[in-house]
């Protein structure tokens, strides 16, 4: 038995599964058949982004007309009553997002290999795995029930594996392939024991008659045991696979897989967990102890990433912990019940993530371990210069600086009630205002007090702003106006601000009006309003470490410069307590 309005959901999961079907090619037949391979998945892509545009055209009109329309699900009925789910695919808006997300990554992506593999022996089994990856990840998002999604979750874990281990003769890949291997096999299990708890418990692995009765037991009896320890499980499998403490080691080691497999992994496949957590979030979000947990655990990574990320000299590792570090706070966002902006922030990761793999040969070559200047490594000359030429008028200031955080707070407060979020409903509003504004503070003020430093130096600075930053400073300049000294004006750099601003709140409105009805919109819990007290501290204290690094006499960040660079030895540490975990 079908649904009525099953075309679209089935239109659009042809194509992924004829991707997942090439797993079945033998290696030998993909490579002799390279160039075919290589033209057959890449147009088959390019069709299933057309589909897949055409699919959420579809979700997007019909959920105008009626917010609670635009849903296409594909059921067996009663056919097979033996099975723990009786829905198979589910087109929403949420899957409707997702899936153009990685139907856009991927069509680049396999465009952008054809001329990076061209004439390596591999190439046909490369493009074999990128299809069977695309393909798996597709349908995780369509997996109506929580048994499809655990085995496209595993199949997307292989399916990367296989890519992680594409350059086979480097020992480098087979250990991060492998440490990845570990670590995502108990997220795996995690995941298994979690669907067994609430296939017992509610009778159904369906997604939508799982949160149906959710929603009735918390007007009865209240969430019961083995949903709360499911909810755990969830929380611990979306960890393990998108990089939290202490699960991450394996992202920054994969450092000899092919270009555009980082692109795929960083910006697609990394946010898996991110998604798991969204798409089960009525149900998570009847835990708050467990979603204050996911948050505490999301805020540490990403002040720990950042921290890290700014030591590091090799391009590909400096964006693996920036990766580690933006997973985190969309963990925090999930853990504050902010589940609307950690989808849109989940988007803007993965779009700009993408691009900056494929453009990182682009970016400018850096090497601070190797100065022979005797400098500190997270302050270059052109920091140095910059501090000695001219004191920040701002940063010299802290009721100045605090001032303007405060009128960016409120700026962000007010623009979100205009657009008709209630800021105040969930800690996650507060904790994204007071983020922004830091960031914003952060990204325009030194602007005004570094004549000396060149955008591509403070890129190029471990502890400036990043290629990302750099481009958000770039856009606007000509719509105000600019200083004497050529750089933007107050005038204009307030400008830019708020027309920033706007632009992510105006996104942030159309992204919840396609996936409301498929998010949770629960009250939060006193815990998680103590969290994001903490998390405000947490990222204050960071801007402030950034800016000791860029304006301080740099003695204490010395002090600490080896211990970050390694990643405080998490990696060391786990790997002699866990004997699995293989060797460098």
């Amino acid at each position: 038995m079908v649904e009525p309005n099953w075309l679209p959901v089935v239109a659009t999961s042809v194509l992924p599964l004829l991707l997942v079907a090439l797993a079945l090619l033998p290696d030998r037949r993909a490579n002799h058949w390279a160039t075919g391979i290589s033209r057959l998945v890449t147009n088959t892509l390019a069709v299933q982004w057309l589909v897949s545009v055409l699919a959420f055209a579809w979700v997007g009109w019909n959920r105008w007309l009626d917010p609670q329309a635009g849903v296409s699900q594909w059921s067996i009925g009663d056919t097979f009553r033996f099975l723990p789910f009786t829905s198979l695919l589910r087109l929403d808006g949420l899957a409707a997002i997702m899936l153009v997300l990685i139907s856009t990554l991927a069509v680049v992506i396999a465009r952008y290999s054809l001329r990076y593999l061209d004439g390596e022996a591999a190439q046909g089994r490369f493009f074999r795995w990128i299809a069977v990856a695309t393909g798996s990840v597709s349908l995780l998002v369509l997996s109506s029930n929580l048994a499809l999604f655990i085995l496209f979750w595993v199949a997307t874990s292989l399916s990367l594996h296989q890519l992680l281990v594409h350059y086979r003769h480097r020992p480098a890949a087979g250990i991060a392939a492998w440490k990845k291997f570990f670590i995502s096999r108990l997220g795996d299990l995690c995941l298994i024991i979690a669907a067994v708890l609430l296939w017992q418990n509610f009778g159904t692995l369906d997604f939508q008659a799982m949160f149906a009765s959710t929603a009735e037991a918390i007007g009865s009896a209240g969430v019961q045991t083995p949903v709360q320890v499911a909810v755990w499980l969830l929380i611990a499998g979306a960890a393990t696979k998108s990089a939290q403490v202490p699960f991450h080691t394996w992202l920054p080691q994969t450092m000899e897989t092919p270009t555009p497999v980082s692109a795929l992994m960083h910006g697609g496949i990394v946010n898996a967990g991110g998604y798991l957590i969204i798409r089960t979030s009525p149900i998570v979000s009847q835990v708050p102890a467990a979603l204050a947990t996911l948050a505490m655990v999301g805020l540490v990574t990403a002040v720990f990433a950042a921290l890290v990320m700014m030591t590091q000299t090799n391009i590909k590792r400096k964006l693996a912990y920036s990766t580690i570090a933006q997973m985190g706070f969309m963990m925090l966002q999930c853990g504050l019940g902010a589940f609307g902006v950690a989808l849109l922030h989940l988007i803007a990761h993965s779009v700009f993530k993408a691009n900056a793999f494929l453009a990182s040969g682009e970016l400018p070559r850096f090497d601070l371990a190797d100065d022979k200047t005797g400098k500190s490594p997270g302050a270059s000359d052109s920091v140095h210069q910059a501090s000695d030429s001219s004191a920040s008028p701002v940063f010299a200031r802290p009721l100045v600086s605090l001032a303007i955080i405060a009128s960016q707070v409120a700026l962000i407060l007010t623009l979100l009630g205009v657009f008709g979020f209630d800021p105040f409903h969930k800690p996650g509003g507060i904790v994204l205002a007071c983020v922004m504004s830091i960031s914003l503070f952060a990204l325009s003020m030194p602007r005004l007090s570094m004549p000396r430093m060149s955008m591509s130096q403070s890129t190029s600075s471990g502890s400036g702003p990043t290629e990302a930053q750099a481009g958000a400073m770039r856009w606007g300049q000509h719509l105000v106006g600019r200083s004497h000294a050529g750089l933007p004006s107050y005038r204009a750099i307030a400008a830019r601000v708020v027309l920033m601003v706007t632009a992510y709140v105006a996104a942030l409105t159309f992204v919840v009006c396609i996936a409301s009805t498929d998010l949770s919109h629960a009250a939060m819990a006193p815990v998680q309003w103590a969290v994001g007290v903490v998390a405000i501290l947490a990222f204050v204290g960071l801007a402030w470490i950034q800016r000791q690094v860029m304006w301080g006499d740099g003695q204490g960040w010395l002090a600490l410069y080896v211990h970050v660079r390694n990643g405080f030895y998490v990696d060391a540490w786990l790997r002699r307590r866990i004997r699995l975990l293989p060797h460098e």
